[in-house]
This record gives C-alpha cells, structure tokens and sequence, in this order.
C-alpha cells in the first residue's frame, strides 16, 4: 500500500511529537526537556518551568537585612530594614528547526519506507534541537582553530570539536566577536583523542580568512554580545554565570549580581582542584555543588582520579565504573556538547536556577496537518518548528566554572 499525503498527515499528528521530543532530550543532559510536568528527571541538571508569561520577572537575591544583632535584655530593638531586591528581566531566546518532505517520495514510497522517511526526518530535527539548546546553555561560542584558514578553504582545525555537527551551520566573527564575516556549513566532523578536530565543510567554504583569534559561534546566536543585548539572541548560558563583566539580566548591573567563581589557571584536573572549586563556590554562596557537568574525556579523567574509590550516588550499582559517577555529594553529568577544557560546577535547585519553557518547539499550528505548508520553492511542503526559552539564574555565585582544562 502506497505512502500517501494523507498518510503523512497522521502520523505527523500521532507519533510526530514524541519522536521530537524524545530525541531531543537524549541530546540534552543539562535540561529536562520530557513532555509531561512531574518530577524532574535525576538524570537532568535543571529543572523546567512552562510557563507562557511574556517577560520573566526574578527577585535577585543579593544580601540580607542589617537588623539581625544581638540584644541586651531589655533594650531597644534595631530600626526593622527592608531588604533591597533587584528585579532582573529576561525575555525569550528562540530555537527554530525547518523540515522539508519531498512530495514525490512521500506519495510513492511504499509504506514502511514512507514512514521511516517521516521518522527519520522528525528524529533528526528533534536531535538537532536538543544538541543546540543544551550547547547554547553551556556557551553558545564554539571551539576556535588551532591554525590559519585561508578563505573558501574547505577545511578547518579545531582546538574543541564539541559543539560542532555535521549538517550543522556556524558563524564566524572577527577577534573580538563583535564583526560578523559570514557562515559556512559543516558536512563532517573528525574528533581526535584529545578532544580536538578537523572540520569538513561544504562549498564556498570558509567566508573569510581565519586566525587562531577568530571566534565561531552556533547560526544566528548574536558573537559576543551580552546576554539580551543587541545582536545576542542566545539564552543566557554558564559562561555567563561565570563572567564578571556580563549582567545576566540587561536591566541590572553585574554587581547587583555577583557572578560566580571562575578559574582560568588551573590546567590539570585532580581531586584537590575540584573539591576547592566546590569549597570557594559554597565559601561564597552558601550552596553546595549539586552537579558537575563535563566532557566525556573529562568524565574519565575524573573517574581515574577516583580509582581504586569510587563513589556512586545512593542506590547505583558499586561496580568500577558504575552508571553514576559522584564527586562528593555531586552527580558528575557527561555532556558531549560540553567544551573539552571547561568543567561547570552547578548548584540545580531551581532557587537558584532553571530553565524557563515559554512555550514548547512546536509548529505554530500544533503537531497536525494544519501545520504542513507547501514550499514556495521546492516540490515538497515545509514544517516549521520553533520553540521559546531560557536558562534563568537567581543566584549567579552559586555556580563556578574551569574553563583552561588540558590533562
């Protein structure tokens, strides 16, 4: 029995958004991306929050009140104080995904082929977005070169290949970030042991000639610019949180929010280095370190460190290299879209921080066949999928960061 148009309909309606989203959130360790409220997944580093308001309004927390002093019996109270909160506001950032169903396939292809073409294209863009969105929320800049490029070349090394997918496209700045040259595409990634790597890319190649300097940034995430600031349509990421120059929130100042603990020098990761990032964090927060999201080749290096002592979260199994690695009292989380020099220490209650579901990837028209539209351009109909949100911090100096990690 023949695929049909018809036939692509409902299984867009039926099976299309669970296979999204199901996708999306295998690619997505830092966010609970599940469909359903409920509990979050102990897997995940942040929680979500769906809810559709227009501007996000959080109460910064900052100190406390300079009434609290002891007394002598019988004397006189303090003058009462009223804390002084900032409000910070935070829009939206948008994550779109266009897929495209030739029409001759979809309405020849015999039905079994028919519909792995629709999963598979539905598996893809739900891949996609989960990949993008959980490195946006890390650092929506990407590896630099580890040389010289001339223009149009159609080859590129990189220091880090996280970050980076084939299929994907990738802006590239000037030294600064601040300059836009263009966009290339990217057919083929070749990742080394190390964590770096060699890009293919797909004719023209590169826009411009490239430097050790030059910046590269996931399409359309804005350079350098802070968060929710000219050109920067990136939600706000963990490189923020730990950059003391960057107000998170455009309405506030950077001291209206202490950022958290950054450190540039340490290069060798070991116990000692770890348990005294997780010591300054609590020192000036107060919080302790929930999680600690890495590289898969950091993942191991902190698993060897740990030998012959490795410890588990409650409940997992005690073998050598057991399903849930612990550094202390934190769950150390693998992340393939983490930077392979960076280590982020993570306080994930969501007092502290979250993400924020404005609304979920969807057609505008929901996951049913009002949402096809036949493509003014090509024989075949579009579905187009966009999605609102953002990694909302409230208390910034509950986070630290590594970000020089070579060994």
């Amino acid at each position: 029995m023949a695929f049909s148009y018809s036939a692509l309909q409902t299984a867009m309606q039926e099976v299309g958004r669970p296979l999204f989203f199901e996708q999306a959130n295998m690619e997505a360790p830092l966010v609970d991306l599940k469909m359903a409220k409920g509990q979050k997944d102990r897997a995940k580093v942040f929680a979500m929050k769906k809810e559709p308001r227009s501007v996000i309004s959080v109460t910064v927390k900052k100190g406390g009140y300079n009434s609290t002093a002891f007394v002598a019996d019988g004397g006189a109270r303090t003058q009462a104080a009223q804390l002084d909160h900032s409000i910070g506001k935070m829009g939206f950032a948008i994550i779109q995904g266009n897929i495209f169903f030739p029409e001759g396939i979809t309405k020849v292809a015999s039905g079994g082929e028919g519909i792995d073409l629709f999963k598979s294209a539905i598996e893809s863009s739900g891949a996609d977005f989960g990949r993008t969105l959980d490195r946006a929320c890390i650092d929506h800049r990407l590896g630099g070169a580890s040389g010289s490029a001339a223009a149009a070349a159609v080859s590129l090394a990189v220091l880090d290949a996280s970050g980076y997918r084939p299929g994907a496209k990738v802006d590239q700045y000037d030294s600064a970030g601040t300059t836009l040259e263009g966009s290339f595409a990217v057919t083929d990634v070749t990742v080394n042991a190390d964590g770096s790597g060699t890009l293919t890319l797909a004719a023209p190649g590169l826009p411009g000639p490239v430097t050790t300097s030059s910046r590269f940034y996931l399409q359309g995430s804005g350079g350098a610019a802070a968060p929710g600031v000219g050109a920067r349509t990136a939600p706000t990421n963990l490189a923020d949180f730990t950059n003391i120059a960057v107000s998170c929130f455009p309405n506030l100042t950077a001291t209206e929010q202490p950022a958290g603990t950054l450190d540039s020098a340490t290069s060798s990761l070991s116990n000692t280095k770890m348990r005294n990032m997780m010591t300054r964090v609590k020192t000036v927060s107060s919080k302790v370190v929930s999680h600690i999201l890495v590289h898969p080749l950091n993942y191991e290096r902190i698993e060897n460190n740990q030998n012959p002592q490795l410890r588990f979260k409650k409940g997992d199994t005690q073998d050598v290299y057991g399903e849930s690695l612990a550094f202390g009292k934190a769950q150390v989380v693998e992340d393939t879209n983490q930077g392979v020099a960076v280590v982020d220490f993570i306080h994930a209650n969501e007092n502290v921080a979250y993400m924020h579901e404005f609304w979920a990837a969807a057609p505008k028209k929901g996951w049913t066949k009002d949402a096809l539209r036949e493509s003014d351009t090509y024989v075949g109909d579009n579905l187009y999928i966009t999605g609102g949100y953002n990694l909302v911090p409230r208390q910034r100096n509950a986070f630290g960061r590594m970000n020089a990690i070579t060994s």
